[in-house]
C-alpha cells in the first residue's frame, strides 16, 4: 500500500520553518515503520499566485490594484498592504536567501511528486496512491474569500473510495459562521476513515456535533526524539543569547518581556521571525539585537537548540523548545493550539503574564523529567494510532460509496460569452431573463443569469441571444472552473486543464448545441461554467410579412399571386406573406405600399417592424435596438422606427429571427380630420 501525504509542506506565505519540518518528520516516521509513501507537492487553493520568494513584489501589485478600487475600508486595506510590502522590501535579499535555503532542504530531504497539485487537479488527475493522509497543522480552516480547501480534507474526487486518515489535524481559530459552513465541514470529515486531531477543543467539537470519534495526538515533530533533530541542526556562531521567534499576531508582549529578560541577564537577542513587527520592535536594544531573517530550517533548529532561553508565541517554537529542554517563555496567541500544548505537558505556568517580572518566582523552572515522561507516553499513543490505522487499511477491504448525490446537489453560475470581440455586439438576454450583462476589454459581452444551475444533468444551455453580422450560431464550448483552475469539457466527456490542452493531441473540445442539456459533471465543486459562443459563417433567413396595420373591411391589398399569400385576419387586418425568404444582411428593400383604403381618408407613412425570435416578439427602434414587445409602453411608441417605402430592410441584430412583420403606419388625411371635427360638433349639439 502506497500512501500520499497532503500537508502544508512548502506553500506557506510566511516561509514558516515548521512546514517543511513537520512534513519531513511525518514522512520519515512512516519510512521508519516500513510504510511506502510520497509527499504530494500540494499548493492550497487560497495560496493564489503568491510570490513566496519575493512577497514585496506581490503585495506591491495588490496595493496598486487596490488603489484603483473603491470601498469603505479601502484606506485600511491599503495601510495593511503597504506595511507588508514595505517590511518585506526591507528584507528583499534576506528573503531570497531564506527561500533558497528552504527549497534546498525540501529538494534534499523530501520524497515527493514531481507534479504540483491542488484541490482542482485532484478532481481530475489521479496521482496513483492507494490511500491518503492529511497531516497536521492548521489545514481545516475556512480561508476568507475561498472557504475550505477540499484537498486538506481528502475531499477531492480522485481520493474517493480510497483509504483516508487524518493525522493531527487542526482548525486554528476557525468556528462556523453559519449552519451551511458547519454542514460542509462535517460532510468532509464524515468520509475520513481514521480521524485524529491536534487540539482537545477540536476533538470535543467533532464529538459533540457528530457521531465521529476523534483521537488527540501529538504534532509530527514530537514523534521523534531530540537526537533525530540534533543531527539536522546547524550550530550558530552566536553565544549566550536569547532566541526571539514570534508570529505576527499578538506578539507585542512577547517582545517586551524578551527585552526585559535579556537586559536582566545580559543576553544578546537573536530574532529569527518572518519579518519585523510594525510596533513593539526590538529597536530599543539595537546594540544587543541580531536579526537573522535569512536563515534556513537547519539553522533555525540550531538557534533553538543552543539558546540560553526561548521567547516565542509560535506553536512549533514551543514544540522544539520542549524537545530540546529549553528555558521557555510563551507569548499570547489568538488560537488555543499553544495553550493546548502547554496543558498537555503541564507547563501553563510558562505563559507570559502582562507586566510581570521575568524571574523564577513568577515562572518556576520546567521539570523536564515529568515533561519527558508525558512526552514518551503521548508519543507512543500517537504512533500506535497512526500505525494501527494504516495496518487496518492494508488488511481490510473498503466498502464502495456512491458520491453522486452530493455532487448532484452542487449549484453553479453559468456565464454566456459572445466571442464576437466587437463593441457593437448586441444582446437580448437582459430583456428576456433576470441577469447582468457586461462588456469585457476584448469587446466580448458576457451575460450571467441570476439563477444558479443545478449539477443534476437536467439544466439546459440557453439559445445564443448575441448577434454577429455575417455569422450564425453553431453552439457553445464549455469551460468549467472548479476553484481556481479552468478546464475544457471535451468530446469524450472528460475535463482537460485549459492551459495544458493541445489541439490535435487531446479529444476535441465539445461543441454543445443551443438548448442542449448540460450533462451531470461528477465533481465535488463547480464554481463557474462559461459557455463560449461558437459561430459559423453564413447569413440566416427569415419570412417577411406585410401587415395592413389598420383593422378594417375597407382595406384592400394589391399583390402578385405568384410571389406571396394574402390572408385577412379575424381582426379584419390583412397580412401578405412573401414566399421568398429574406436574407438578414440589410441588403433587401421593403416593398412599396401594397395596401389602400377604399374611399380614402388615410395616408400611408411607412413601415414599422416587429421581429419574432423564438416565441417572443420585439419592436425595432430608431437606435437600431430591439425591445421586447410587452416592455414597450405607449410612451415609447414614438421611438419605434418608421421606414420609408422601398427603404432597405435593416440587418436585424439577433439570431434565430424567424419572422419579420412590416406593419403599415397610417395618418388621417386633412379631409378625414375635418369630417371628424364636424361629426363631433353635431354629437355635442345632440347632447345639448
Amino acid at each position: 500500500m502506497k500512501i500520499g501525504i497532503i500537508s502544508i509542506n512548502m506553500y506557506s506565505k510566511g516561509l514558516n520553518f515548521a512546514c517543511p519540518l513537520h512534513t519531513w518528520a511525518f514522512q520519515q516516521l512512516l519510512f521508519q515503520h516500513g510504510i511506502d509513501n510520497e509527499i504530494i507537492n500540494y499548493k492550497p487553493v487560497y495560496y493564489n499566485d503568491f510570490d513566496l520568494k519575493h512577497p514585496a513584489d506581490y503585495y506591491d501589485k495588490l496595493y496598486r490594484s487596490m488603489e484603483k478600487q473603491d470601498g469603505e475600508d479601502k484606506e485600511e486595506k491599503l495601510k495593511e498592504l503597504a506595511y507588508k510590502r514595505d517590511s518585506y522590501k526591507e528584507l528583499y535579499c534576506e528573503r531570497e536567501i531564506r527561500y533558497d535555503k528552504f527549497q534546498k532542504f525540501i529538494d534534499k530531504h523530501y520524497v515527493k511528486t514531481d507534479k504540483c497539485y491542488n484541490s482542482d487537479l485532484l478532481e481530475v488527475l489521479d496521482p496513483g496512491f492507494d490511500g491518503y493522509i492529511c497531516a497536521t497543522d492548521v489545514i481545516w480552516k475556512n480561508e476568507p474569500g475561498y472557504g475550505f480547501d477540499r484537498g486538506f480534507f481528502l475531499g477531492s474526487q480522485v481520493m474517493e473510495n480510497k483509504w483516508k486518515i487524518a493525522y493531527s489535524a487542526s482548525r486554528g481559530r476557525w468556528y462556523p459562521n453559519n449552519e451551511e459552513e458547519k454542514a460542509l465541514f462535517f460532510h468532509y470529515i464524515e468520509d475520513i476513515d481514521f480521524l485524529s486531531v491536534r487540539e482537545k477543543s477540536l476533538q470535543m467539537y467533532i464529538e459533540d456535533n457528530s457521531d465521529k470519534r476523534a483521537t488527540v495526538v501529538l504534532d509530527p515533530v514530537l514523534l521523534h526524539k531530540k537526537e533525530f533533530w540534533e543531527k539536522v541542526a546547524v550550530t550558530p556562531k552566536e553565544k549566550k543569547y536569547l532566541l526571539l521567534y514570534h508570529v505576527v499576531e499578538e506578539a507585542g508582549d512577547t517582545i517586551e518581556q524578551a527585552i526585559k529578560y535579556a537586559r536582566k541577564y545580559d543576553l544578546t537577542i537573536v530574532e529569527v521571525s518572518d519579518k519585523p513587527l510594525e510596533k513593539g520592535a526590538t529597536i530599543e536594544m539595537l546594540d544587543k539585537v541580531i536579526y537573522r531573517y535569512d536563515i534556513g530550517v537547519e539553522e533555525w533548529l540550531g538557534y533553538i537548540l543552543y539558546a540560553d532561553c526561548v521567547f516565542t508565541n509560535s506553536f512549533h517554537g514551543c514544540c522544539f523548545s520542549v524537545l530540546f529542554e529549553k528555558e521557555l517563555f510563551v507569548g499570547n496567541r489568538l488560537e488555543d493550539k499553544v495553550d493546548n500544548l502547554l496543558e498537555t505537558f503541564n507547563i501553563m505556568n510558562r505563559k507570559l503574564q502582562k507586566n510581570s517580572s521575568v524571574d523564577e518566582e513568577t515562572y518556576p523552572q520546567i521539570d523536564y523529567e515529568k515533561v519527558n515522561r508525558i512526552l514518551v507516553e503521548k508519543r507512543k499513543e500517537s504512533i500506535d494510532f497512526l500505525i494501527s490505522s494504516i495496518s487496518r487499511c492494508e488488511n481490510c477491504k473498503k466498502d464502495e460509496k456512491d458520491y453522486s448525490q452530493w455532487k448532484k446537489s452542487q449549484k453553479y453560475e453559468v456565464i454566456y460569452n459572445s466571442q464576437t470581440q466587437q463593441n457593437k455586439t448586441t444582446e437580448l438576454y437582459t430583456q428576456v431573463y433576470d441577469g447582468k450583462i457586461k462588456t469585457l476589454e476584448s469587446g466580448n459581452k458576457e451575460f450571467s443569469l441570476s439563477e444558479l444551475y443545478e449539477n443534476d444533468g437536467n439544466s439546459y444551455l440557453m439559445a445564443n441571444l448575441f448577434s454577429r453580422y455575417g455569422y450564425s450560431p453553431k453552439g457553445w464550448k464549455v469551460r468549467v472552473r472548479i476553484d481556481r483552475e479552468w478546464f475544457w469539457y471535451l468530446e469524450d466527456g472528460t475535463l482537460k486543464l485549459k492551459k495544458e490542452y493541445k489541439k490535435g493531441d487531446d479529444s476535441p473540445v465539445r461543441c454543445f448545441k443551443e438548448n442542449e442539456v448540460i450533462p451531470y459533471i461528477p465533481l465535488n465543486k463547480i464554481s463557474l461554467i462559461v459557455a463560449k459562443a461558437v459561430w459559423k459563417k453564413g447569413i440566416e433567413k427569415y419570412t417577411i410579412i406585410y401587415n395592413s396595420g389598420k383593422k378594417s373591411n375597407r382595406i384592400k391589398c394589391k399583390y402578385k399571386e405568384n410571389t406571396g399569400l394574402i390572408k385577412r385576419l379575424p381582426s379584419k387586418a390583412i397580412e401578405y406573406t412573401v414566399q421568398v425568404p429574406v436574407e438578414n444582411n440589410g441588403e433587401t428593400h421593403f416593398l412599396y405600399n401594397i395596401f389602400k383604403f377604399v374611399g380614402g381618408g388615410y395616408q400611408f407613412c411607412g413601415w414599422r417592424i416587429r421581429v419574432r425570435i423564438g416565441e417572443r416578439w420585439f419592436w425595432y427602434f430608431e437606435d437600431g435596438q430591439l425591445l421586447l414587445k410587452e416592455n414597450v409602453s405607449t410612451k415609447l411608441y414614438d421611438d419605434i422606427k418608421v421606414f420609408s417605402e422601398n427603404e432597405l430592410i435593416p440587418y436585424i441584430p439577433a439570431n434565430h429571427v424567424r419572422v419579420v412583420v412590416a406593419e403599415a403606419v397610417w395618418k388621417e388625411t386633412k379631409i378625414l380630420k375635418a369630417w371628424h371635427r364636424i361629426r363631433n360638433m353635431f354629437k355635442r349639439k345632440d347632447v345639448l
